[in-house]
């Protein structure tokens, strides 16, 4: 992109003629560039406390590529995600040089296999309708926990019943929709 070390990657790139600084890159190019990369890298840091509660989109975007990724084993990424990417362990210069000479010398078929599972981990099991799935079987869960033992609500107004009514109507809508 165009961002603050805009001008220390132009030296970069001066220097060794292996490193291209494109600037900024549409998205659609992007995802072209992705899906011809060997490998795609991630090495976020791992000490800064904001990484227990956030989760690397950038690692799932890289995984819908279809090309393998390496990233870092971040506390707020689920592990069922780490079955799918490689794991940098050791984070020193030499840990993450060490872990990309590994994967250099990986077989060429077996790097793509791996690309295509984690393609297709994310195109089924995340993608927009099961995310979507979850917060709707919420939203039931808190429709029906709104009523209480008798099949009233637990708070009798007007407001409370067209809420619950609502939330039910979406829900069973949104049913008839994905079965």
């Amino acid at each position: 992109g165009d961002g603050d070390y805009r001008d220390t990657l132009i030296d970069i790139c001066n220097k060794n003629k292996s490193v291209v600084y494109h600037g900024t890159v549409l998205s659609s190019k992007i995802i072209e560039i992705q899906k011809y990369a060997s490998l795609l890298v991630n090495p976020r840091p791992i000490e800064d406390e904001y990484t227990k509660y956030s989760f690397p989109s950038k690692n799932m975007e890289y995984m819908v590529s279809g090309t393998p990724v390496l990233t870092t084993d971040l506390p707020g990424m689920p592990q069922e995600y780490k079955e799918y990417v490689f794991i940098i362990e050791d984070y020193s210069i030499e840990g993450i040089k060490d872990k990309l000479c590994e994967i250099a010398s990986m077989d060429k078929k077996e790097l793509m296999k791996a690309g295509q599972r984690a393609r297709e981990f994310v195109l089924i099991k995340k993608n927009n309708i099961v995310q979507a799935r979850k917060i709707v079987e919420m939203i039931y869960s808190l429709w029906f926990h709104s009523i209480n033992h008798n099949g009233t609500h637990t708070r009798n107004t007007t407001k409370s019943s067209h809420t619950t009514n609502t939330l039910k109507s979406l829900y069973n809508k949104l049913l008839k929709r994905w079965y």
